[in-house]
């Protein structure tokens, strides 16, 4: 065969960089949940000396960020499972079909997959962080406190219940943007090499049919 690892260079770099952003990914996600949590403690900690119980709901980001976090983490699972094969494959003589040219197939349909599941959550993630805010409400001996109370404690505690006045907010909706971008682009480079790979079987099954052919003729 004409080349066993199809595309090698540009699909190990591509999976190197897709693994990084992939982890870094997740990793803004974890680090949205902590920063809320610890937020919405200090609100909490801050108000609790009043008698003044607050309820801060930000479910609608949270739940869509965090299946996302797990996507991207996927992805970097996914993608160093990848880059072993590959590195492993290169450092064997050249033979039959190595594994990961063999496992094309199920590479391309994973990675399109986890793309399309990040692309899926980075659309309502990026909506909620632009546009919406986290319902916040105050109870005091059990009775709601008014609004306009409630947002001038906020100012006056330095804390903004819109969502991308959050740095980790920010980093949420933008870091997994980048990776589906660069996911994107593997996904399509390993495409190509699974094609190649198919094309360059085809060729070497005819090659071979015709040489059996030719020998037969000679034989007879």
């Amino acid at each position: 065969m004409r080349n066993s690892l199809p595309l090698r260079t540009p699909r190990l770099l591509l999976l190197c960089l897709t693994w990084a952003l992939g982890v870094i990914g997740a990793a803004a996600g974890l680090n949205a949940i902590i920063k809320r949590n610890d937020q919405v403690a200090d609100i909490r900690k801050a108000v609790s000396p009043l008698g003044i119980t607050v309820n801060v709901d930000t479910n609608d980001l949270l739940r869509s960020g965090i299946v996302l976090a797990v996507g991207c983490l996927l992805l970097a699972i996914v993608t160093s499972f990848f880059i072993g094969l590959l590195v492993l494959d290169s450092l064997k003589p050249r033979g039959s079909i190595p594994f990961s040219t063999r496992t094309l197939g199920l590479q391309k349909a994973s990675l399109a997959f986890l793309t399309l599941w990040v692309f899926a959550c980075l659309i309502p993630v990026t909506k909620f962080a632009a546009e919406r805010s986290a319902a916040v409400a105050a109870y005091t001996g059990g009775v709601q406190l008014p609004d306009s109370l409630v947002r001038s404690t906020e100012s006056r505690l330095g804390f903004s219940r819109v969502y991308w006045d959050q740095l980790y907010v920010r980093l949420l909706t933008i870091a997994p943007w980048i990776t589906f971008a660069f996911a994107l682009v593997t996904t399509i480079v390993t495409f190509m090499a699974a094609s190649e790979a198919s094309s360059e079987a085809a060729s070497a099954q005819v090659s071979g049919a015709d040489k059996t052919e030719t020998e037969m003729r000679e034989n007879a």
